[in-house]
Formats: structure tokens, sequence, C-alpha cells
């Protein structure tokens, strides 16, 4: 009985996880109308530099975009921050819900310069947009000449929630980086049911199982 009652509830999950909804889907083709899509773009580098942080990609960086326009990607440099100074370039997503859980991909790129790494932090923060540098994981060093995947998962918590990818590191030990193609998914009403009902059926099988 257990194990027909794991088998359901392994079923039950990939039934959710099938059952998910997009809540944000970028591919930056217009990175200066983030804002009014309830984006916050802002550079917290210090000193701050030129740059006033990620902006529009450009040809002539060494990055093209994954898809879409050449330039149609999220792209921040050096020049954010001022030498000798510390980058803290934030690109961070609309409000969504947390409550059935999240799963956050994008993809992420280095322009390749000998002599220079990039290095980037992502990952959830509160709805209000606040710049938390301890909640973010590390990505040490972004690959360079190439589109690399980043899936970020979020577990059920109450309430609502962003996501951020800073660029961080060194100014005086960086160069460029693109982000592109971010999605955040959240599962639907339906599936939280189908997982509820498979929890319930998994309790009810071990609890028969005790008595017998």
């Amino acid at each position: 009985m257990i194990k027909k009652a794991l088998l359901a509830l392994a079923i039950a999950g990939s039934m959710a996880a099938a059952q998910a909804t997009t809540v944000v889907n970028e591919g930056f083709d217009n990175v200066f109308d983030l804002a009014s899509k309830g984006w916050i773009v802002t550079n917290a580098s210090t000193p701050g530099g030129t740059d006033k942080g990620f902006t529009q990609g450009f040809d002539g960086s060494g990055i093209t975009a994954l898809s879409g326009a050449s330039t149609s990607y999220a792209g921040a440099s050096y020049s954010s921050g001022a030498d000798g100074g510390t980058l803290a370039d934030w690109l961070i997503t609309p409000i969504f819900s947390t409550t059935a859980g999240v799963i956050v991909t994008f993809y992420v790129n280095a322009a390749e310069l000998a002599g220079y790494s990039d290095a980037i932090k992502y990952g959830f923060i509160d709805a209000a947009g606040t710049l938390n540098d301890a909640l973010l994981t590390s990505l040490s060093t972004v690959t360079t000449g190439q589109w690399t995947q980043i899936t970020a998962v979020l577990g059920y918590t109450a309430g609502s929630g962003r996501f951020a990818i800073e660029y961080t590191g060194a100014v005086d030990a960086s160069n460029y980086v693109g982000i592109d193609n971010l999605t955040v998914q959240v599962p639907e009403p339906t599936s939280i049911a189908i997982l509820a009902a498979g929890l319930i059926g998994l309790g009810a099988a071990r609890r028969r199982q005790k008595r017998g």
C-alpha cells in the first residue's frame, strides 16, 4: 500500500510541475521599458561610475543576445563603478506570489577579455525590493563567450517577493556581463490541490500500515 501511495505522490508531483503559470517572461528587447513593467533597475556601486547600471546590450560588446535582435539582453559593465570601487548593479523582477513556490530561470554571459572576470549574485528578496546582498547566492565567475542557464527554486513561502540579480565584484577586475531570457513560473492552484491530495493519501496509507 505504501508503495502505491508513493507512486501516486510521484505522479502528482510531476503533474504539478507540468501545470505551472509563467508570470514573468522577459527577453530584454527594451531594457529602458522595464520600470513600466514593475522591474527595478538600480546601481548601488560604491563609488558610482559613469553608467547607471544594467542597460540595453550593444553591438561590439562581445556578447550577442541568446534570441531576438543581437542587442536584446540586459548588459552591465565595469563603468557602473569608479576605479578602486566595488560593483553593485541590481536587476530586480516585478513582484510575484511565493505561496505556491517559484521557479526562476535565466541566462548569463560575460565578454571575454584577458585579465578580467565577471561575477554575479542572484536570489529571492522581499516584495519591497530591499537590496539585501546577504540573501543572494554567489556565482563567483561567469563563463565567457557563451550563455549559461541558471535555475533558482523557492519553496512554499507565504506572501510575495521578487527575484534579484546583482552584478558584483571589484571594478578594476571586471569587464562586461549580460543577462537574457528570464522567466518566473509558479504552480497553478490545481497543482497545489493535486499535491495536497497525494500527501493526504500517503498519510492515510502510513496509518493503515501501523494499524496492521
